[in-house]
């Protein structure tokens, strides 16, 4: 028995979903803004420049230092108690004396000689021990808030670069089928190639104009002999059609079906029994009724289709699957397969879901 699972939640999570990738996104964008303006300079300098000796010549305490503090501006520096920036003079290579400003805070004293590296064509953007030893923690520290983000965006690329190819295939698949008949009312089938061995077919070309928000269609009166779930049918000795599974469905976050519906999935197989080419559409198509004749038109969701639609050689069979979105109360179908609505089926199978 189908019990109907509600899908008022989908909604919420795809905001939900949305809202975090958009967050992390942020904190991304937040993080490498401040790694490439507060860190990358110290590591620029430290990686590709040249090391020399400097003496502090004056420093100055910190305005927002309490003592002995971690300090975070924007490093986080291990302070001993003297957090103070510190002005440093050094001798480029050219033999230029330089003086630059240390104005992250950290330990420094006048007079000291400290290591420093900077770059030979800008020696006004240098590194020291201390500097990088906060870079080290600020790195670490930014690492852990924005590693989940980096993950969240990873996930959602590869799901991106996975859904945009298959996204094509579906499209592409169903570019070749004939549009549903509540879809485009004016669509016309394809010309009967092989009017000589269906009469009926070339008699009356089947015309689709039933929109979805009309009447259901009742259904035709069924022939003598019903045929269950795995049982071929012979069509004349034209066609063998087959009823191969049935299956539910409540599909996904992506094709979910209207509340209290559910997806009716129908495995079919036409084989051409025939000496000649068979066209599979003008052969019949397969329509689902309930037991009260009503008509239920196909649904369009990715591996399935409206109709059959190839060129079948002899001995050759089609395999497909159709979609129906159906009322999940109701257990009873009969799947008919016939060359028009008006004519009697050619094939009936009884469905039990």
């Amino acid at each position: 028995m189908i019990t109907y699972r509600g899908s008022s939640a989908a909604p919420a999570r795809k905001s939900g979903a949305l809202g975090c990738l958009i967050i992390a996104a942020v904190i991304v964008l937040i993080m490498g803004s401040v790694g490439y303006f507060a860190l990358y300079p110290a590591w620029n300098a430290r990686l590709n420049g040249i090391q020399t000796q400097g003496n502090v010549i004056n420093v100055s305490v910190c305005q927002d230092d309490s003592g002995g503090d971690t300090v975070v501006r924007p490093y986080l520096a291990q302070d001993s108690g003297n957090s103070v920036t510190a002005e440093i003079v050094f001798t480029d290579l050219r033999g230029q004396k330089q003086d630059v400003w240390e104005n992250n805070c950290g330990d420094y004293t006048q007079g000291q000689t400290v290591a420093l590296w900077y770059l030979p064509n800008d020696p006004q953007t240098f590194t020291t021990d201390q500097q990088l030893n906060g870079t080290i923690i600020a790195a670490v520290v930014m690492s852990i808030i924005g590693g989940p983000s980096v993950i969240v965006l990873l996930i959602a690329l590869l799901r991106l670069l996975f859904f945009v190819p298959f996204a094509l295939l579906v499209a592409a698949r169903q570019s070749r089928q004939p549009q549903p008949a509540y879809a485009s009312p004016a669509y016309q089938p394809p010309s009967v190639a092989n009017a000589a061995y269906y009469p009926s077919a070339a008699a009356s070309a089947y015309s689709p104009s039933t929109p979805a928000s009309a009447a259901p269609q009742l259904a035709p009166a069924t022939t003598r002999i019903t045929y269950r779930v795995g049982q071929t049918a012979e069509i004349n000795n034209l066609c063998a059609a087959t009823l191969t599974r049935v299956t539910t469905s409540y599909g996904d976050v992506t094709s979910l079906p209207a509340p209290g519906q559910v997806y009716l999935l129908v495995s079919v197989a036409l084989r051409n029994r025939s000496s000649q080419p068979l066209d599979a559409f003008s052969a019949g198509r397969f329509q689902l009724w309930d037991t009260q004749s009503r008509e239920y038109q196909p649904t369009l969701l990715p591996g399935t289709v409206f109709y059959l639609t190839d060129m079948l050689e002899p001995g050759q069979q089609q395999d497909e699957q159709l979609a129906f979105s159906v009322p999940a109360a109701i257990h009873e179908y009969r799947l008919t397969f016939q060359r028009d609505r008006s004519g009697a089926p050619l094939a009936t199978w009884e469905i039990t879901v």
